[in-house]
């Protein structure tokens, strides 16, 4: 097996198009007098390293050896962009804890560390890495919460051994580890992003682990607990994550207080009654 982390980029480049994953080139990182430059030569640009260096960019993602030959002989430094979704169903979480990013709740719903394929990025983030269950997953930034972004249907991610800003290059952590399948509340999770953010009676878990301010905590705690006895989470992990989201409330919320709203949701509404109810009977999703 090529060794991806000390491979050329075209060689990784083939390896990961040979197994069916799209790739297309990417800008690269350049160093001059001391200050980062992408290769695109913007002195503006705010994505160094990491935007396409086509035409049409995520369109031209292929799996065609000649094609990406072509591409590397053409410019060798080029990063890797590789395409999301497609016949694979990758979905990638891409966690930037220099933008807050935190999966510890993700953890304590899945009730275990989230072991899958993992990239370090390079910039102190990882990718983690799952495949679909078969529902058409679309990417977004903060989509799990400040920081975490998922790269799905119409996204992309930089593949190792691109080299990021920092100076450091994206490499796998773990290759050898099994891609976990999409776990199905987390499938759910990023489906109900995907219908509606905004709609009445909707809460998403997001927007608790924000942080609630005074004045909202109260119905924002119930609503989540509702989310996740909605969603089948079983009682004492859907406390963990609640106690997560009071300490984060601004102030935090009441431990005890918290808990409360847990029971209310779980005693109202046992699992395999009705689906609980917002005020004025609008349906928790």
């Amino acid at each position: 097996m090529v060794e991806l982390n000390s491979a050329t980029l075209l060689d990784a480049a083939l390896y990961y198009a040979q197994r069916g994953l799209p790739v297309f080139p990417l800008h690269t990182v350049q160093w001059i007098d001391g200050k980062v430059w992408c290769s695109c030569a913007k002195p503006d640009c705010l994505k160094p390293g990491k935007h396409p260096a086509t035409k049409h960019g995520l369109s031209d993602a292929t799996t065609d050896l000649g094609m990406i030959r072509f591409w590397w002989k053409r410019d060798p430094t080029s990063n890797i962009g590789l395409r999301m979704w497609g016949d694979h169903k990758l979905v990638v979480i891409d966690v930037d804890p220099r933008h807050g990013g935190d999966i510890t709740w993700l953890e304590v719903l899945a009730g275990r560390e989230l072991i899958t394929k993992d990239v370090l990025t390079g910039g102190g983030g990882h990718h983690l890495f799952f495949s679909g269950n078969g529902h058409e997953i679309h990417g977004g930034t903060d989509v799990l919460g400040r920081g975490v972004d998922v790269r799905a249907w119409g996204g992309y991610i930089v593949a190792p051994p691109s080299l990021h800003e920092s100076g450091e290059r994206y490499q796998w952590a773990m290759f050898d580890t099994p891609t976990l399948p999409l776990p199905t509340w987390l499938e759910e999770q990023l489906l109900n992003h995907q219908r509606h953010t905004k709609e009445g009676g909707h809460i998403d878990l997001n927007d608790v682990l924000e942080g609630v301010p005074e004045g909202q905590r109260d119905e924002a705690l119930f609503r989540a607990a509702c989310k996740l006895r909605w969603a089948d989470v079983p009682r004492s992990i859907a406390a963990d994550v609640i106690m997560i989201a009071a300490g984060r409330c601004i102030p935090p919320f009441d431990p005890d207080e918290a808990m409360a709203k847990v029971a209310s949701a779980y005693d109202r509404y046992p699992s395999g009654g009705p689906r609980p109810t917002g005020p004025g009977g609008v349906m928790v999703r």
